[in-house]
């Protein structure tokens, strides 16, 4: 249909912040103005609309040429339109504002979109079928029809002939008589039939055959399965009706879940667990271990079907159907190389609800072992029972501290991965004392366990720009230094070196985190690790060999220094009460003075640890007004309420108030996550042309994945392996010309039904679009020979906390993303737009710069997308594609060039030549 006035002119009057697309045009204002039936007083979509329909009907009127140009997508003839659609009450040259201006018109609009040709044509046939639709069920139809086929004259329901009785169940019609079964699905359940069909309908064949049952010998078993799923369904949001909120969706569902399930080599989901296995897991409190014994062969525990696993998962209100829905996804994940659904097992998946922080951070760093799982979930229930909040912060610090660095260590390469799982066995199987105390333990496991797994020290770039220096010479005690170098990654390694622009850069990611981190610490150093190993060791002594006259003036001396190099209450307090003894002269008080010691340790460990997990989150130091040690001095474990019982194993918030200034309340682990905004670095100290207007979920989650990139995790083959893919892809697009190959290329990327339409209008009518059209994650798909995205490439990801419940990168795997779409405030629209990692990887590839630079170049390109990408609507992924395709190498450059200052980039000496895409060496 024409677009009166074009559509350059329509744009204007939108003062649209994207690049215009005429196949999308209409889709795009439908969203965002037609989203709900309610229209409030005063309402800002009507007066965003009212300026393109006064510019259509006078363009119309005006009687230009019309332009083959500027015409827009049609489903189904004019004449339809003009007669059964709006009764007459259009032309040809006001179609496009009379389909804008009525909403039922609009939802109509989009739904047909969505159909195949053959299903069109079955519409175009019964205009008496299209007038009940426009009139009557409009939302629900644009909501069912990308499940909606009609083909040899039935309906081809989601999950095929063998679920047809189901669907017969379910809307009370048969699929060989498509007009009364289309009347059916739409009319029934306020629309909540519609969005169970359509969103079945996204899944592959074999997840539908696990959703529905289909394998199941019994047509009345398959449609009790589609019966009790659709009851799931109608927990998730009671009360939505689809005319007032048409483009929402529930952040959660069955068919989402499902989708992420990992597969067999057939494709088949693999459901984790039994029946009773669930049951225990997904109990409030666990049941003592001889009520809890699990036979993963007991002939009394029938199999889990998917239907039973959501009724159990979609339980309760929003938060307890999102604990469930993440604890299922972990279980999914840590079995899914076959397992045994032991004791082990059931604690481990349980922790995942209990104690998210705790589970997240162990499987972020890559550990498998469930045992060691079920150890630190038995540690976080203890340390949890301490009644005392004082020493449960002391205690929970000590635990959380130390799991913070390992984790962090084996992230940054500074200890193995094979030594994650002793590491978190042993240290949580440290016992406190009946009270909640360590007393010196956790340090004394850093000395015996930890250090002796430090790696030889690499040479470190802070001091000589063309030679090694170490940007740990300044810190402030031994023990100090050895975790500091721990948590920077300051291992022996070969030394990369890269030339651009004539002059030859080390690659220095540890070195400079190293020196970042001492930064965040300060000037004002103080020793409160090591300090704390000197009191155990003196609490160790003394309980060995007693206290003589001169030992216990010798420790009152040594603890008089410790109390001026670490300024400490408890410090100064025990460094008066040796004090007073060594005058005395009372050598009895041995026992109550190793005692104090202890708990000093356990004191200066807590604060030294604390410190060293803030400096190892905050960032970039010009972006922090506070030191590491001021930060970590306001963290706050949270007390249990009602609502949250287990604060302290939460993910971190980041808050404060005019009274108690910013501060951190929840776990330590997961913290720099939670603070990765620190790490941002602006090209400039100018503010963005425009305000940002990406949705606040969707940004924090963007902003948080520049903390989930692991430099460890990313090679030059996965770089130039994504880059190659992207080149191959948009070669397949640029050979398009006609239907077939329009159809071949969804099939293997599986575009979404509507895309998959707009796709072939543009071959056939706007071919210079056509480029520009698939987004990078759909080019990496097309690009990809294999079936599936390859494991190692979800480390150039998109943030997938919100979708998986993991700390995490992952690509969606030739999925429509469009199945993501409509869940706002969730931060999962997020989880399926990895463009910017993809797209900073092909340009490092054509730049031949290491992969591990994907982390440091971040931390300005993403604040520059999230602050630039144009947002027009919580869905809106046009104007953020858009903005990543015009990512070019020249500022590709220009972040770089800001990690050759205090950055990963050291200069190492000048070479002759000058070339942005020099070589790299070692």
């Amino acid at each position: 249909m024409p677009l009166p006035g074009g559509l350059q002119a329509a744009v204007a009057t939108l003062d649209e912040p994207v690049a215009p697309d005429r196949s999308q045009f209409l889709l795009d204002i439908i969203r965002r103005t037609h989203r709900s039936s309610v229209v409030p007083k005063n309402d800002p979509r009507e007066a965003a609309l009212a300026p393109l329909l006064a510019h259509l009907d006078g363009a119309a009127t005006a009687g230009a040429v019309d332009d083959a140009a500027e015409t827009l997508p049609l489903p189904l003839p004019e004449p339809i339109w003009i007669d059964t659609v709006f009764g007459g009450r259009a032309t040809r040259r006001t179609l496009a504002a009379s389909i804008l201006g009525s909403r039922a018109a609009a939802l109509f609009y989009g739904g047909l979109l969505a159909l195949d040709d053959e299903t069109r044509a079955f519409m175009a046939e019964r205009p008496e079928v299209i007038a009940d639709v426009v009139t009557r069920h409009p939302a629900a139809f644009m909501i069912a029809a990308p499940g909606f086929r009609v083909a040899n004259g039935r309906v081809r329901v989601p999950g095929g002939v063998d679920a047809e009785p189901a669907w017969t169940a379910l809307t009370g019609a048969d699929a060989s008589h498509p007009e009364p079964f289309l009347r059916a699905l739409l009319s029934q359940n306020d629309g909540l039939l519609p969005y169970f069909f359509a969103s079945l309908t996204q899944l592959t064949a074999p997840r539908l055959r696990r959703a529905l049952d289909l394998d199941a010998p019994d047509p009345v078993r398959r449609a009790e399965a589609a019966r009790r799923l659709l009851g799931v369904y109608g927990r998730l949001a009671p009360g939505w009706k689809v005319d007032e909120r048409t483009f929402w969706r529930p952040v959660l569902d069955p068919a989402l879940l499902l989708a992420d399930l990992p597969v067999d080599e057939q494709g088949r989901p693999m459901l984790p667990g039994t029946r009773r296995f669930w049951a225990l897991a997904l109990a409030e409190t666990l049941p003592a271990p001889d009520n809890a014994a699990h036979d993963e062969h007991d002939a009394m525990d029938p199999p889990l079907d998917f239907a039973s696993l959501a009724e159990q998962v979609f339980q309760g209100d929003q938060a307890e159907r999102r604990r469930r829905y993440d604890m299922v996804l972990f279980a999914s994940r840590l079995f899914a190389r076959g397992s045994t659904l032991s004791r082990d097992a059931v604690e481990a998946v349980h922790a995942a609800g209990t104690y998210p922080a705790l589970i997240a951070t162990l499987e972020r760093a890559g550990l498998r072992d469930v045992p060691a799982y079920a150890a630190a979930a038995r540690r976080a229930a203890a340390l949890s029972s301490i009644n005392d909040a004082a020493r449960a912060a002391r205690t929970l610090a000590q635990y959380q501290g130390a799991l913070a660095v390992v984790t962090r260590a084996v992230l940054r390469g500074s200890l193995s991965p094979d030594a994650l799982s002793s590491l978190v066995s042993s240290l949580s199987a440290i016992n406190t004392t009946p009270r909640g105390d360590y007393e010196g333990r956790v340090v004394r496991w850093i000395e015996a366990e930890l250090l002796p797994r430090l790696p030889p020290a690499a040479a470190s770039a802070a001091a000589d720009a063309n030679g090694p220096g170490d940007a740990l010479a300044g810190a402030a005690g031994p023990l100090e230094r050895d975790l500091l170098r721990l948590a920077a990654g300051l291992t022996a390694r070969d030394v990369r070196i890269v030339e651009w622009e004539g002059t030859r850069y080390r690659v220095d990611l540890a070195g400079a985190d190293a020196t970042r981190m001492m930064r965040l610490i300060g000037d004002d150093r103080r020793p409160y690790l090591s300090s704390a190993r000197t009191a155990a060791a003196l609490a160790d002594t003394i309980a060995e060999a007693g206290l003589s006259r001169d030992s216990l003036r010798q420790h009152a001396d040594a603890l008089r220094h410790l109390a001026e190099a670490v300024p400490l209450d408890r410090c100064r307090d025990v460094a008066s009460d040796f004090q007073r003894a060594a005058r005395d002269g009372d050598v009895a008080s041995g026992t109550r003075l190793a005692a104090a010691l202890r708990l000093l340790s356990d004191d200066l460990l807590a604060r030294g640890l604390r410190e060293l997990v803030y400096a190892a989150a905050m960032g970039q130091p010009d972006r922090s007004a506070i030191s590491a040690d001021a930060a970590a001095s306001r963290h706050e474990f949270g007390q249990p309420s009602a609502i949250v019982r287990h604060v302290a194993w939460r993910m971190p918030a980041a808050g404060g108030d005019p009274i108690r200034g910013w501060r951190v309340t929840g776990s330590l682990l997961g913290l720099d996550v939670r603070l990765a905004e620190f790490s941002l670095v602006p090209l400039s100290a100018k503010p963005p042309r425009r305000r940002p207007s990406l949705n606040d979920e969707d940004r924090r989650a963007f902003i948080e994945s520049v903390a989930l990139v692991t430099a460890a995790s990313l090679t030059d083959g996965d770089r130039d392996s994504i880059a190659a893919a992207l080149r191959a892809g948009r070669d397949r697009m640029a050979s398009l010309r006609s239907r077939a190959g329009v159809d071949a290329l969804a099939d293997a990327i599986r575009l979404s039904p509507l895309r998959r339409t707009l796709l072939a209008w543009m071959v056939a009518h706007d071919p210079v679009r056509v480029a520009s059209f698939l987004s990078a994650d759909e080019l990496l798909a097309a690009g990809l020979e294999r079936a599936s995205v390859p494991a190692p490439l979800h480390a150039w990801g998109a943030p997938a906390q919100a979708r998986l419940g993991c700390l995490c990168l992952a690509v969606l795997n030739r999925r429509p993303w469009d199945s993501l779409a409509g869940r706002w405030g969730s931060g999962i629209f997020a989880s399926g737009f990895p463009d910017l990692n993809l797209r900073l990887a092909e340009l490092l590839a054509d730049m031949q710069m290491p992969a591990a630079l994907l982390g440091p170049v971040l931390t300005s390109a993403m604040l520059e997308f999230v602050n630039s990408a144009a947002s027009r609507d919580e869905d809106d992924r046009r104007g953020l594609i858009d903005y990543v395709q015009a990512l070019s190498t020249e500022r590709l450059e220009q972040y770089l060039a800001l990690l050759t200052t205090d950055g990963p980039l050291v200069p190492v000496g000048e070479t002759t030549g000058r070339s942005a895409r020099s070589g790299v060496t070692r």
